[in-house]
């Protein structure tokens, strides 16, 4: 069982999220026998219902798995079960909350050699702090979110976190500082896949719609063009 959870978890990490979902329900219940192997369970189908957008009714299953990863001090699962707990749970109405569980999250991953869960709760850090209008702060964890991309070698991770820096900027009146983002944003798109350009495409519109409307109309044609995402048709 071990095995094959790590093998859900590999496709996770390789954004094969609907395969992993697949697995997950494909495993009864009656063949899980220990609180290990539940507490992995758990967190991965947390993970794939969160990334595949599926509501998780109930903040049971996570908190299962904050109380034995505490226990037996993996920070890495543990820093992933914080993170999960704000996001997929108190994101919608409780953005103080949500912070507070990620930086707890942070404070774990900080203590693992794993990078990717690390970029993730940077990221996160700066978008929930920017909505917060902590807009600082929030370019703060955006150059921490571009640092770490940047070792992963990940352009559109990357081009998350200039995006981010940009609207922070724009918040504080540093036209200069939005557009130095902007442009550095706009050249990885060539070498990305199609697959993430259109939320790329449609945040550049959101962005570019306090500096040139024109530009902005054409970043949410663009993305259009490629899927039919609801902020870009909205606008």
């Amino acid at each position: 069982m071990t095995a094959q959870l790590e093998q859900i978890d590999t496709l996770l990490v390789h954004n094969k999220v609907d395969s992993a979902l697949i697995m997950l329900e494909n495993i009864p219940m009656e063949a899980i026998h220990n609180k290990k192997d539940s507490a992995y369970y758990y967190l991965l189908m947390t993970e794939a219902k969160y990334r595949k957008w599926i509501p998780v009714e109930s903040d049971n299953a996570i908190n299962f798995c904050i109380n034995y990863y505490e226990d037996y001090s993996d920070k890495e699962k543990l820093a992933r079960s914080y993170y999960y707990k704000g996001v997929a749970f108190l994101s919608s109405h409780n953005t103080p909350q949500t912070i507070i569980l990620l930086k707890q999250a942070e404070e774990k991953a900080n203590k693992t050699n794993n990078n990717l869960v690390k970029h993730k709760i940077c990221e996160k850090l700066a978008y929930y702090n920017g909505e917060s209008h902590e807009n600082e702060l929030a370019i703060i964890y955006a150059k921490k979110a571009l640092s770490i991309a940047s070792d992963l070698k990940d352009e559109e991770k990357q081009a998350v976190a200039l995006q981010y820096m940009s609207s922070d900027y724009l918040h504080l009146n540093k036209i200069d500082s939005a557009n130095i983002c902007l442009n550095k944003c706009i050249s990885l798109l060539n070498s990305m896949p199609d697959e993430g350009k259109p939320y790329i495409y449609t945040n550049l519109g959101r962005i570019y719609e306090k500096i040139d409307p024109q530009l902005a109309k054409l970043y949410l044609k663009k993305a259009l063009a490629i899927k039919g995402l609801p902020y870009a048709y909205k606008k």
